[in-house]
C-alpha cells in the first residue's frame, strides 16, 4: 500500500535539504549554518553602525520631506507666493524623492559589501554622498520633464513625478548619461580642440 506523506513529513523527513535549498539563493557569503560572529573588527563595526544610523536618518528626511511637501508644510514655511506654489512643490517633489531613491540604492549597496565582506573605508565619502547627489539630479531631470526637454507620456502628477524622482535618484548614473544625451543635443557633441 503506498504511504501519503503530508508537506511538513516531506519536510522533516528532508532536514536540511529544503532549509539549505531556501538559503542558498540568500546568503551568498560562504559562511557556514551557525557561522554568526562579525568578521569585522570593532572598529568597523562602530563605523558600519554610525553608517546605518546615517542612512536610516536620511531614508525619514525623504519620506518626511515627501509626506510635508504633499500637505503643502514647506511651501508654506518657506513662505512661497501662491502662482508659484505649484513650481516650488513639483521641485521640492523632485528632490525628496530622488533623495528616497538614491537612499534606497545606498540601503541595498550596504547591506550587500556588509553581508559579502566588501565594506571599506574608502567609500566612505561615496556612501555619505551619494544620497543627495541622487537628490539633485533627480531635481534636474524634473525639471527636463516639466520644461519639455525629457518627453512624459503621462500627465503631471504627484504620483508621476514621485516615480520620475525615485528612478531618476535609484539609477542616477543612468540619468547623467540620459542628461549627457540631450547636453549634447542642445550643445553639439564635443568635437577635438585645435
Amino acid at each position: 500500500m503506498a504511504e501519503i506523506v503530508t508537506n511538513e513529513e516531506a519536510k522533516t523527513t528532508q532536514g536540511n535539504a529544503v532549509q539549505d535549498t531556501n538559503e542558498t539563493n540568500v546568503n551568498t557569503d560562504g559562511r557556514e549554518p551557525y557561522d554568526w560572529e562579525s568578521k569585522y573588527p570593532p572598529e568597523a563595526r562602530h563605523e558600519m553602525l554610525c553608517e546605518a544610523v546615517y542612512i536610516g536618518v536620511i531614508l525619514v528626511v525623504s519620506l518626511g520631506g515627501l509626506f510635508f511637501n504633499w500637505c503643502g508644510v514647506i511651501s508654506s514655511m518657506v513662505g512661497v507666493d501662491s502662482t508659484r506654489v505649484v513650481v516650488f512643490e513639483g521641485s521640492v517633489l523632485y528632490f525628496f524623492s530622488g533623495l528616497l531613491g538614491g537612499t534606497i540604492f545606498g540601503i541595498k549597496y550596504f547591506y550587500r559589501v556588509i553581508a559579502r565582506g566588501y565594506w571599506t573605508q574608502d567609500r566612505k565619502y561615496w556612501r555619505i554622498f551619494s544620497p543627495w547627489i541622487s537628490a539633485c539630479i533627480a531635481l534636474v531631470v524634473g525639471c527636463m520633464v516639466c520644461s519639455g526637454y525629457i518627453n512624459a507620456a503621462q500627465t503631471p502628477s504627484t504620483a508621476v513625478g514621485i516615480c520620475v524622482g525615485f528612478i531618476a535618484g535609484y539609477f542616477a548614473d543612468e540619468a547623467v548619461g540620459k542628461m549627457s544625451e540631450v547636453a549634447a543635443a542642445l550643445f553639439g557633441s564635443s568635437g577635438k580642440v585645435k
